[in-house]
């Protein structure tokens, strides 16, 4: 027979499991808000690192300012500062902390209840650099005891991006100091990304995107994207570190870009894989990319023809689809595109651009808050083109020579939409005496530079003995003259929009990342390959 009291919710139940009472939780002390936070009421071990939670800072009017991230650092409170007249008193709201147990410690028995920590002063011990203390208030209940932190700041922790500070809390509860580790996250939102010293991939061997220069990019909109292409062996890593400000008389392996090396050169390769990537100091950022019409990337393929994707039919129709999707990503997301070439004229680069502008993605169109009218109204974008012509001799920079050229460029490229006129020439510079606009009215983008560090020998080459003459008796301007015009009107080539709207550094990652992916799978792509085969 049941006894009053007994059965599954009685007193004599509850005793069997144990004989626990359930306590009943204390009231809220106004003074102290932080005691009663979420209904938690259960912390961690001795054993187990504690974690540390911010709640809203309360005035002095007792009115909550809103959640705020504290961090420690050595001697001070992050967010808290102290009165510069010595008197101790907080210029900001007192952040409130709670060691709080983790998720997979709650419930266990002999478990201790939550510590409510306020922070109510920062002192700098004179024994211990970087050592401060963060005082505790007193516990509103007998079960919930006071504690002391003593945090001392790791001598390592310096601040910079990426790293973490390792502080060392020393607890003091119920008269035993323990000793707990905290790893406190240092950033630094408002630092500058460090300067590049070489480049990093923009797009592997593989072309596959890689996302690691977003580290190097700035949220602002004041940059320059510029571009190169050429075909093997024509100078185009070593025109992209002339641009960088690197010296045309310094040794190759202080350039930025690594030029060609006398091993791969005698293996007629070539040296760069993909896109590389580099942004200068006045936020330029340079694109080299692999060589267009390669015979060397031919015979890597053909060599690896196993590895091609199925939708490809040969190893020679696979090597001019990564040209030409590496030209129309540059004519998409370049404000301007250098085409280095060490002869002129080659026909088949100059089809090959053209086969690359046909093939260009078109212009993302305005989101759908913009009305259909202009939708309609938005123009494709096309970006400057320069025709650099490396390894003149002094023929080629002849008045004669260089209108030759301009004509003949500008008949190529008459009905093209690519921008081939006013952006740099070597008319706009100044520094050869009969060579102006007036006298090269066509204003192609067309710029000359001589051999750097010829090894030709002289028996074989007579024009090498014209390079030891001064620069005055050979026909055109010092190198270093040349190369710093060039540079001046490359960085000052037209800032045209990209797309509808202005692009940050960061956005234009993202958005090249996307028109990359969107030529790797273009429809266009996919039915000129099934037209080459």
């Amino acid at each position: 027979m049941a006894t009053p009291g007994s059965g599954a919710g009685g007193g004599g139940g509850g005793s069997a499991r144990g004989g626990r009472r359930r306590r009943r939780r204390g009231g809220r002390d106004p003074k102290h808000p932080t005691d009663d936070i979420e209904g938690d009421s259960v912390s961690s071990t001795g054993s187990k690192t504690p974690v540390i939670l911010a709640k809203h800072g309360i005035d002095k009017h007792g009115k909550e300012t809103g959640s705020q991230d504290f961090s420690m650092t050595p001697g001070a409170i992050a967010t808290g500062s102290q009165d510069p007249s010595g008197s101790g008193m907080d210029q900001t709201p007192t952040p409130h902390f709670k060691i709080k147990t983790r998720q997979g410690e709650r419930g266990r028995q002999g478990s201790q209840p939550d510590i409510a920590v306020t922070v109510s002063k920062t002192s700098v011990m004179p024994s211990k650099p970087g050592a401060f203390t963060i005082a505790t208030t007193k516990a509103s209940t007998p079960s919930t005891p006071s504690m002391t932190i003593e945090a001392h700041a790791s001598p390592m922790s310096s601040g910079t991006p990426g790293q973490q500070s390792v502080h060392q809390v020393m607890t003091r509860h119920a008269g035993t100091p323990q000793v707990l580790g905290i790893e406190v996250p240092v950033h630094n939102r408002l630092a500058l990304p460090p300067e590049m010293t070489q480049t990093i991939k923009l797009v592997d061997e593989a072309f596959h995107w890689c996302d690691n220069a977003m580290e190097t990019l700035q949220d602002q909109s004041d940059f320059l994207v510029i571009g190169v292409l050429g075909l093997q062996g024509s100078g185009k890593s070593t025109v992209m570190s002339l641009l960088t400000g690197t010296q045309a008389n310094q040794p190759h392996s202080s350039y930025i870009f690594k030029p060609q090396s006398a091993d791969i050169q005698e293996q007629a390769g070539h040296q760069t894989r993909g896109i590389d990537f580099f942004v200068t100091p006045e936020r330029i950022i340079l694109l080299d990319t692999q060589p267009v019409l390669s015979a060397s990337m031919l015979d890597y393929l053909m060599g690896h023809e196993k590895t091609l994707p199925p939708e490809m039919t040969s190893a020679e129709n696979y090597a001019e689809i990564q040209s030409l999707q590496l030209a129309a990503f540059l004519f998409t997301v370049c404000h301007a595109v250098i085409v280095v070439q060490d002869w002129f004229v080659d026909i088949n680069l100059i089809e090959f651009l053209k086969r690359a502008e046909m093939l260009k993605p078109p212009t993302p169109s305005p989101g759908p808050k913009h009305d259909e009218s202009s939708v309609e109204e938005t123009e494709d974008y096309f970006p400057n083109i320069v025709f650099v012509q490396n390894r003149a001799n002094h023929q080629d920079f002849e008045l004669q020579s260089m209108q030759a050229m301009q004509q003949t460029l500008d008949k190529l490229f008459k009905d093209s939409k690519l921008n081939y006129k006013g952006c740099a020439s070597l008319s706009h510079c100044g520094i050869m005496a009969g060579i102006n606009r007036k006298l090269l009215p066509l204003d192609v983008n067309l710029f000359l530079l001589p051999t750097f560090n010829s090894h030709i020998n002289s028996k074989e080459d007579p024009s090498t003995l014209m390079s030891l003459l001064p620069s005055c008796y050979q026909g055109y301007p010092s190198t270093d003259l040349l190369v710093k015009s060039f540079r001046n009107q490359m960085y000052g080539a037209t800032r045209t929009q990209l797309t509808h709207a202005t692009l940050t550094e960061k956005n234009w990652f993202h958005y090249a990342a996307r028109t990359w992916e969107a030529i790797k799978k273009s429809s266009l792509m996919s039915e000129f390959n099934r037209l080459l085969s």
